[in-house]
């Protein structure tokens, strides 16, 4: 899929009609959009997936306030977005219209025919077999919302590549088939008159009934997660903008940084402790039994005793051939006979030598444990000490600094502040819910399992039962097999866009740095020379998740032509970015817009000066094929504001105008 235009008409700060034709050479494949804050190049990000989905970003804000507020004051109450675009040969145009006061928008789609436009029925369905929604969120990338993937302990990018591998239908799949199972077991014990079968029956089915309703709130609750993170992230960026607030909040996440790997550490300390108490406290507090037991036997060797002097088997054949080595007879019942028989009773044999071997050997190995084992513990429990002093010393000073930013007398910092601090809050007590729904799911599992098996034997005799429960195991195995496989996938789908995003980073990143997911897809970097992942910066955090935005972008389409029945296919489609590089130094800058065209076969890119110097200009325009700015156009009187000029292609371009008959913002074609 490639978009050819996009049309604006009364869309948000863009009056009347806007028209925006788009780069689609496989050379020259960059639009460049130029625009200040506020000027609407998140607008025009959004207009593309408002478009197309009827849905927009984390930071659009006021999203039902479509309408261009001039056009609104002179009576228009309509808004509308037509994107023009290409798939498999053919070119569509999708309209959509936003109307005051309608609860829904409405959606039309046409194949261009030499000149006509053929309604597309069911417009929706084939939006999303061009581009799935699923996998469309992650076409779209806010620069200024981009630390959503790379923060510390987020797990979206797993939702992501679970998207990007198509596993809504699988799935959906697995739900069908459990629930099918419940069904089954619904009738498990109807057609007799067994009353502990039907209690049996009625057990297992509250118990799966209360197992679908924990994993629908566990989705939920993963869901609200994901949406809280994306709301504190958005806070985050709101206090690291407000003047005068960014440097007492960069401290507050440096300390906020350091606090999580305190805790990491904390509880792998701890961890410690309990191995030590579960394989060595019995070892020391039985060192002095060990002593003695040693000694004892050690005494018992030198005096004789252990192992014995005599062999059971050397006795028992002198008795046999009733013959001493010393050649006298042994006659049963004669007094040489029984003094012999008499030494049986400390007679070794090779089984107790044996024994006896094993014993001094473990009796050693439990005095060197023994010996090593408090020095083991003290050196865990100083270093548990110190990092305990360390947290509090932290927490007091992060603290310090809430306050500090909660006292600034800023326009919204200390309601941000309070808000971010509601949301962590939150935060943590869906997390705590998420971890007490998995274990009780978890321990409910086991509970299903011995009550399915008590049906079965009770209801062995009884064919009816015995059909139900094995359709109902039949839907259960199939669902554990569709699981199976996805998680196979998804396994091969981590190592591949790993894979991608450590390619990207040898080439931009300053350090020597490696990408890996955590077992729960929250992103890591790690380097050679340090232990453990690398605290991130801002900066650090952005290039990481542009790099997973491309990685996912290159998966889906290594995965166009997908034939596993399991998985929607891959797609190729349109990359908008809006700011990607605002967060990252001038090196990293250049050296990140230089693979920005190779993201994908298509790509919308919005800056605005402050991200555009020389360099990045320099590594893009070989590959821009459209290039535009952003002018805002206002009413008031300059009053010696800037016009905010700009150089593009050897010519001036003033991005603020006044004096102007509307508030709007137009688009100018550079040459």
């Amino acid at each position: 899929m490639k978009i050819r235009q996009i049309d604006l008409y009364n869309f948000r700060q863009f009056y009347g009609t806007t028209k925006l034709a788009l780069a689609c050479e496989d050379d020259r494949n960059v639009t460049l959009i130029h625009g200040e804050n506020g000027l609407g190049k998140t607008t025009i990000l959004n207009a593309v997936y408002w478009a197309m989905f009827d849905d927009v970003t984390p930071r659009f804000e006021q999203k039902n306030r479509i309408v261009n507020f001039e056009a609104e004051k002179e009576g228009i109450r309509e808004a509308k977005v037509e994107v023009e675009f290409e798939f498999n040969g053919e070119i569509y145009r999708a309209s959509r219209t936003f109307s005051i006061g309608s609860a829904k928008t409405s959606f039309l789609l046409y194949r261009i025919d030499r000149g006509s436009h053929v309604p597309i029925r069911a417009p929706e369905t084939f939006v999303n077999s061009v581009i799935p929604k699923a996998m469309a969120r992650y076409f779209f990338f806010d620069g200024e919302h981009a630390e959503t993937f790379a923060a510390e302990k987020n797990q979206t990018a797993g939702a992501a590549v679970r998207s990007m591998l198509g596993c809504d239908l699988a799935e959906e799949g697995m739900k069908d088939l459990k629930a099918v199972a419940g069904q089954y077991t619904k009738q498990t014990g109807d057609g007799g008159g067994d009353d502990e079968l039907k209690s049996l029956r009625d057990k297992l089915t509250e118990l799966e009934d209360q197992v679908a309703r924990d994993e629908a709130d566990l989705a939920d609750q993963k869901k609200s997660v994901e949406q809280l993170s994306e709301q504190k992230s958005l806070i985050d960026e709101a206090l690291r903008l407000t003047a005068g607030a960014s440097e007492v909040q960069e401290l507050r996440d440096g300390l906020k940084t350091r606090e999580e790997q305190i805790e990491r550490d904390v509880r792998e300390r701890q961890a410690e402790l309990v191995r030590w108490i579960g394989e060595k406290a019995i070892t020391v507090l039985s060192k002095k039994a060990l002593l003695e037991t040693a000694s004892f036997v050690d005494s018992e060797a030198v005096e004789g005793r252990l192992p014995s002097p005599y062999r059971e088997d050397f006795i028992q054949s002198l008795l046999h051939r009733e013959n001493c080595i010393c050649c006298r007879d042994l006659k049963p019942t004669t007094s040489e006979w029984n003094a012999v028989a008499t030494l049986l009773k400390t007679a070794g044999n090779t089984e107790a030598e044996s024994r006896l071997a094993r014993v001094r050997i473990r009796l050693h190995t439990f005095q060197e444990l023994a010996r090593n084992a408090p020095n083991q513990l003290s050196s865990t429990q100083e270093r548990l000490g110190q990092l305990l002093e360390e947290r509090r010393g932290v927490a007091a000073e992060l603290g310090e600094v809430s306050k500090k930013l909660e006292g600034l007398d800023l326009h919204g910092v200390r309601e941000r502040e309070r808000a971010r601090g509601e949301i962590e809050k939150n935060l943590g007590q869906r997390h705590q819910r998420i971890g007490d729904l998995e274990a009780t799911i978890r321990n409910a599992a086991s509970r299903i399992d011995s009550l399915a098996q008590e049906i079965k034997v009770k209801g062995a005799k009884n064919e009816r039962t015995r059909t139900i429960m094995r359709k109902r195991q039949l839907a259960l195995d199939a669902a554990i097999l569709l699981k199976s496989r996805l998680e196979r996938y998804e396994s091969r789908a981590r190592s591949a866009i790993e894979g991608e995003i450590n390619d990207i980073l040898e080439r931009t990143a300053r350090r020597d740095y490696q990408f890996k997911f955590d077992d729960d897809f929250s992103m890591a970097l790690t380097h050679s020379d340090i232990d453990g992942p690398v605290p991130k910066s801002g900066g650090e955090n952005q290039l990481m998740s542009l790099a997973f935005t491309a990685a996912l972008v290159r998966f889906s389409k290594e995965r166009v032509g997908n034939t596993d029945e399991l998985l929607s296919p891959g797609t190729v489609a349109p990359l908008v970015l809006d700011a990607p590089i605002g967060h990252l130094d001038q090196s990293y800058r250049e050296a990140t817009a230089e693979f920005i065209p190779e993201m994908a076969g298509q790509v919308i890119l919005l800056l605005s000066s402050a991200h555009m110097s020389a360099g990045v200009y320099d590594a893009l325009k070989a590959r821009v094929g459209k290039e535009y700015v952003l002018i805002s156009e206002n009413r008031r009187a300059r009053e010696g504001k800037s016009n905010d000029p700009i150089a593009l292609n050897g010519r001036n371009y003033n991005q603020s105008l006044f004096n102007q008959e509307r508030n709007l913002t137009r688009v100018e074609e550079v040459a």
